[in-house]
């Protein structure tokens, strides 16, 4: 029970403290601004993700991947700016300079890869300034703009790809 009113408080206090600035966005026409990406640190090592960060890399003028490590260990990935359960309070928020550099970005999309129930990431990925935001089916709608409920990593991998060739942005904004 305490655990259900700490989620609620949670998605309160994250939704509250969302800026949402929804804008169209042309993946075929020109390379995206910026794209933040949220991984849980123990999926960087395959192979499907690597190759989807160098995909996006070669669509962005600049990609930005925040992990998250479950562990309290200091820093599991050397590559990519990880944060740990060291650095999450009681409601499952993000504090660090990390996390705190990372949020202050604006994204043109901003993808969180975790698959399961990953209350940082979420948090950050309902708190940051982004045109676009896509993640995993959830419990609560308004976390995402584009929510992918699939049974696996690569599936949900190859429906970012899949709809972010279909944005187009080539009639006017209603």
């Amino acid at each position: 029970m305490f655990a259900q009113y700490r989620e609620r408080l949670h998605f309160k206090k994250a939704i509250s403290a969302a800026f949402l600035n929804p804008q169209s966005i042309d993946w075929k026409q020109k390379k995206i601004g910026t794209i933040g990406i949220l991984v849980n640190a123990t999926s960087l090592n395959l192979k499907s993700v690597q190759d989807f960060l160098k995909k996006l890399d070669k669509r962005t003028h600049h990609l930005q991947i925040l992990a998250f490590a479950e562990t309290n260990a200091a820093s599991p990935s050397k590559d990519y700016p990880t944060f740990t359960r060291k650095e999450v309070d009681w409601l499952w928020r993000p504090k660090g300079e990390k996390t705190a550099a990372f949020s202050k970005n604006s994204f043109d999309i901003l993808i969180n890869l975790c698959q399961r129930n990953c209350y940082p990431l979420e948090y950050l990925a309902v708190t940051c300034n982004a045109s676009l935001k896509i993640g995993t089916l959830t419990e609560y709608p308004s976390n995402y703009d584009l929510m992918l409920e699939t049974d696996s990593l690569d599936n949900y991998l190859n429906q970012v790809t899949f709809f972010l060739a279909k944005f187009r942005s080539q009639y006017e904004q209603v």
